[in-house]
This record gives structure tokens, C-alpha cells and sequence, in this order.
């Protein structure tokens, strides 16, 4: 009960009411809180908290792909397994491949065009080969498989966002490392 309360006045005193409203916020929202001390305060929040407790899972399970240095790093590994309460609600393990690889993929479906469509903006798999680099290009897969974060349309040798939220989440923590305000201009259409 005191939880709960606890839960109520964060959402009551923050901007959380009107995103909580999206079901799909609200359904990351309750996963990001279950067994945790940390309250996310607005959508980027929401988000950040549920991609490390995404991490955190499959560092339990324990997903080979999770392991030091393999899509995350060894700093990053001991940060999710040990850190309880990170130094900002938006801070991601991302000195790893995986994260910057997910950013990656999503500025380049913002950079086709297709990011304004209501549909999901879509990669082909020789893209994400190209994008990789040096690592696997199924290991980043399956990782952001594993992570809920991307899905795999293997008939159609296409890669997607699971969600559009995601896709412009990655994106924004892009440009909100390194402006570009080009991109903010576009023709009316």
C-alpha cells in the first residue's frame, strides 16, 4: 500500500499523468516499476528505465549475447548488474556496441524519408550489415530482438523498430547529443 502511494504522488506531481494515458506507455511504465525503487518522470524516463531493466534481464538469464564485451561493455555490464540508482533517469549503458548501433539504425530510417509515414520505417538487412561495422550484424539483431526493440521480417530481409515510440526515442537521443537542426526543416507538405 505504501508503494502504491508512493507510485501515485510520482505520477500526481510529475508530467506522467498525460503520457500514462498512451497504453503502450503506461504498459512500459508498470514493467519499468515492478520490482524497482527507480520512478521514471516523463516519456524519455519511461523508456531509458525499461531498456535497462531489458538489459538487466537478459544479463540474468544469462543471454551469451549480454556478457562483457560482447554487445555491451565490461564497464557497462558491471554498471547494470551493480548500479541501483543511475546518475539521471535518461542515462543508458551505451559505451557498448548495441546502443549506439540501435541510434544508428534508427538516424538512418529518419535519413530515407520514411520516418514521417505512419508505417514503420524499414531496413534491409544488407543496411544493417553496412551499419554494423566491425560487429555482427546478427548479434545487434538479436540483441535488439532480445531487448524488444527491433523486429525481423525474414521473408521480406527487412529490419523495423517494435515500436515507432523507440525508433524516434533512438533518434532523439542522437540529436540531443549533437544538434542538427537541418533535420528539423522540412518543406510543407
Amino acid at each position: 500500500p505504501d508503494k502504491v502511494a508512493a507510485i501515485w504522488a510520482n505520477i500526481e506531481s510529475t508530467s506522467l499523468m498525460d503520457i500514462l494515458r498512451v497504453p503502450f506507455y503506461l504498459m512500459l511504465f508498470a514493467l519499468s516499476i515492478a520490482d524497482s525503487d527507480e520512478m521514471p518522470s516523463g516519456s524519455a524516463g519511461v523508456l531509458s528505465t525499461f531498456i535497462r531493466k531489458s538489459l538487466r534481464r537478459e544479463i540474468d538469464r544469462p543471454n551469451p549475447l549480454f556478457q562483457p564485451d560482447a554487445l555491451i561493455s565490461r564497464r557497462d555490464y558491471v554498471r547494470l548488474t551493480r548500479v541501483r540508482q543511475w546518475t539521471h533517469e535518461k542515462a543508458l549503458p551505451d559505451s557498448g556496441p548495441l546502443l549506439p548501433a540501435l541510434s544508428a539504425i534508427a538516424l538512418t530510417l529518419q535519413e530515407v524519408g520514411q520516418l514521417g509515414t505512419a508505417d514503420h520505417a524499414e531496413l534491409g538487412f544488407e543496411r544493417l550489415v553496412e551499419l554494423a561495422g566491425n560487429q555482427s550484424a546478427d548479434d545487434l539483431l538479436e540483441g535488439g530482438i532480445a531487448l524488444g526493440l527491433l523486429t525481423d521480417d525474414v521473408e521480406r530481409n527487412v529490419v523495423t523498430f517494435s515500436h515507432r515510440v523507440m525508433q524516434d526515442f533512438f533518434v532523439a537521443r542522437v540529436l540531443a547529443k549533437a544538434a542538427q537542426p537541418e533535420r528539423a526543416s522540412c518543406q510543407w507538405q
